[in-house]
């Protein structure tokens, strides 16, 4: 847009992109969630997302599961969870 002294609206439309995305300013403040789940995943390394999002819901906190999650991943703390084998029946060969 500097470069070649255009309009945003010949601009937007030439990259494909809505006018009201160009002025659109991001809200959301996830400072606290994000204290709160590095707290959790140092006092706790071992545990997943669920145990973490149930220890925050049993605090008092009213962060929707999606937004727990997404700031979750965000911060790269997914671990692998890995099952126990059922007791019982072993594998038939």
């Amino acid at each position: 847009m500097d470069k070649y002294r255009q309009s945003v609206q010949l601009v937007c439309s030439t990259v494909g992109l809505h006018r009201s995305m160009w002025y659109y300013k991001v809200k959301k403040d996830d400072s606290a969630l994000e204290a709160k789940l590095n707290e959790y995943a140092e006092l706790y390394p071992t545990y997943g997302f669920d145990e973490y999002y149930w220890r925050i819901r049993r605090e008092g906190y009213v962060w929707n599961r999606k937004r727990v999650l997404r700031v979750y991943r965000k911060m790269n703390l997914g671990l692998r969870r890995k099952r126990k084998r059922p007791y019982g029946r072993l594998p038939q060969k």
